[in-house]
């Protein structure tokens, strides 16, 4: 029993300093846990920002090749080819009382001035189609919106301002006023970027 008692009177007369001990420890331990919780929190934000460079990388390289298919399809080429004639003459496409496209002077008159340019139907549906696909993709901003309007904003400007009359005719004809409204979005912010530059 003596024994007992002197050990519990040490355990009295140590308690203060079992005290400081133990708050010591859990300081230690407090600032180990923010300290690692802080790493944590900065591997996190790197996966994060990893995460949204390999995003923006894959989505830019999405863009090139959605925007490659051009130069690519048969089809596409020869209706982009024909546009750009269209273009440089400052022609426009309406459309006759069957749907089919006309080259105009863009009075909706036929001009002598375009008998050697020529535009194929199915091959401008396809050039039209295929700017309203990156339309839809751009408005729903699965590409890269900087890139589509460096790459293929004036061309998709300048072809809908080209096909407008034709553009409403098909519109009117198949009953759908927002056939090819993706592609009017680009043309229209394609306007608003060159405006801002």
């Amino acid at each position: 029993m003596k024994d007992s008692s002197r050990i519990i009177a040490a355990l009295k007369d140590a308690s203060p300093i079992i005290e400081a001990v133990a708050i010591l420890l859990v300081a230690i331990s407090l600032v180990y846990a923010h300290r690692e919780t802080s790493l944590i929190a900065d591997q996190v934000r790197e996966s994060r920002r990893q995460t949204e460079l390999v995003h923006s990388a894959n989505k830019r390289m999405y863009t090139f090749d959605l925007l490659g298919d051009l130069s690519e399809n048969g089809d596409l080429a020869n209706a982009n080819y024909a546009m750009v004639q269209l273009i440089n003459a400052d022609a426009r496409i309406g459309a006759d009382e069957n749907g089919k496209p006309v080259i105009t002077n863009g009075d909706e008159i036929e001009s002598s001035l375009f008998e050697d340019l020529q535009v194929d139907d199915r091959e401008l549906v396809a050039l039209l189609n295929y700017y309203e696909l990156i339309g839809s993709a751009y408005a729903s901003g699965v590409l890269d919106k900087d890139l589509v309007l460096q790459v293929r904003g004036g061309p998709i400007s300048r072809a809908y301002e080209v096909c407008q009359a034709y553009i409403d005719a098909r519109r009117t004809s198949l009953g759908a006023g927002n056939l090819y409204q993706n592609m009017q979005v680009v043309a229209n912010d394609f306007r608003r970027f060159m405006n801002d530059r």
